[in-house]
């Protein structure tokens, strides 16, 4: 018997979608994933038990400041009173889908078979759910405005035209090669954010180019063939299609459609915005996370800048990190730093590590980690803040429903949910570093 036999299969064609009918011969859970996946960093964090308000979660938060404290003599007159200055986090949700869609006669011609429509399916199903949650564990790492990368290369245009991202930029566009996926539909800014190659506007939704591939060693784009792309510079911004639709992006994080990344919580507003779930970070300076960079020239990752890092991390929120985050080509680095190390055995050294540690914190590797960086910080200060978890949506009764007018069936699978933080400087994100 094959690993995985599909047949039968039928296309319909809606604006432009290709929905296949698959049925009859499906065996079993065969049909294997060929692209990476993995969503590490998106089911380490814990659902905040925080209530929700309506239109957001709130987290009070205390600046420094009343100092009216002091050692006196038994007569002398105390201090005037200082009043405590008090602010409320606000974390405002996001909401995120992936469209299933079906059609009719596939559906009928898999009744026939009731296994083979259970698994049709399911199928589907899972397949979205599967890629939405991949996107969603890249954007735990981003700003949280849809920003991809930036482009430094533009190889050609007219027709299936191609360009090349920068995926090591220390700076403000750093990125990971695994945020490129074929399929995916992306917008073309220029480095002002206030033009779209695209489309020639900042309003017109929909007009998005489309990745036909995505080489992970040279980092080239290439757009479908069927589409003309527009002339793009070095320095053009690449972003999710339609998450850049005003322009110009504020100097707030609440027109994000994206999570709020890592980018953004742990950051001293050079990478994300000034104004961070209700907090201005140029007033409450203490809201900052804390940002090791080297003035864009990169240097080695040492161990004397973790430690700083860890440092820095307890020394301005009083917790000290518990994780520490990059991506593959960092842990090399760190594993170079070791291997001389008595403190690890030969025996440990055998075969590669299951867990790295640094000063007892787990030193993990997520392939969506932008390259060139570390992140470090205390886990339990950050929470997924969900009104409705990643699942099918179904509140009207039906998982599916007929797209009006075509023999169509449609579901939705879809969750309300951010990414925050009630102490930002209990993080550290260590830049400028050397990329292998």
């Amino acid at each position: 018997m094959p690993a995985a036999t599909l047949s039968g299969s039928n296309a319909v064609n809606i604006s432009g979608s290709s929905i296949f009918a698959i049925y009859k011969e499906v065996y079993g859970d065969r049909i294997q994933m060929q692209a990476n996946l993995e969503r590490w960093i998106y089911n380490q964090f814990e659902r905040s038990k925080t209530p929700f308000g309506g239109k957001y979660w709130t987290e009070p938060l205390q600046d420094e400041g009343g100092q009216s404290v002091g050692s006196y003599n038994q007569d002398e007159g105390l201090a005037d009173p200082q009043p405590e200055n008090t602010k409320e986090i606000q974390i405002k949700s996001r909401f995120h889908f992936a469209t299933v869609r079906l059609s009719g006669f596939s559906i009928e011609s898999a009744k026939k078979n009731l296994y083979a429509f259970a698994q049709t399916n399911n199928f589907e199903i899972k397949s979205k759910t599967e890629w939405l949650l991949s996107q969603l564990n890249a954007q735990m790492f981003q700003a949280g405005k849809g920003i991809l990368g930036s482009i430094t290369t533009p190889i050609s245009n007219g027709a299936g035209g191609s360009f090349t991202v920068d995926v090591t930029a220390a700076q403000t566009q750093a990125t990971s090669p695994f945020w490129f996926r074929k399929g995916m539909k992306v917008d073309v800014w220029n480095s002002a954010l206030n033009a779209r190659r695209n489309s020639g506007d900042t309003t017109t939704k929909g007009a998005g180019w489309q990745i036909a591939s995505y080489n992970k060693t040279t980092n080239l784009v290439t757009i479908v063939s069927t589409q003309t792309t527009a002339a793009v510079v070095a320095g053009d911004v690449v972003a999710y299609e339609d998450s850049l639709l005003t322009g110009t992006y504020a100097a707030s994080d609440s027109g994000g459609k994206q999570l709020t990344g890592l980018a953004t919580l742990i950051d001293d507003v050079n990478e994300g915005p000034q104004t961070v779930q209700n907090i201005d970070r140029n007033t409450f300076t203490i809201f900052r996370g804390n940002r090791m960079a080297n003035g864009g020239t990169r240097r080695p990752l040492s161990l004397d800048l973790l430690q700083q890092g860890s440092d820095a991390c307890e020394f301005a929120s009083g917790t000290a990190p518990s994780l520490l985050i990059s991506g593959p080509g960092q842990r090399r680095n760190f594993l170079n730093l070791l291997w001389y190390d008595v403190r690890y055995e030969p025996q440990q050294l055998k075969g590669g590590y299951s867990v790295l540690k640094y000063n007892d914190m787990d030193y993990r590797v997520d392939k969506d980690c932008q390259l060139a960086r570390v992140y470090m910080l205390a886990k339990e200060k950050f929470n997924k803040y969900e009104v409705k978890a990643i699942g099918l949506l179904d509140q009207a009764g039906t998982s599916m429903e007929r797209v009006p007018q075509y023999d169509v069936y449609e579901a939705i699978v879809g969750g309300y949910l951010n990414f925050g933080t009630v102490q930002p400087n209990s993080g550290v994100k260590i830049v400028d570093l050397i990329e292998p």
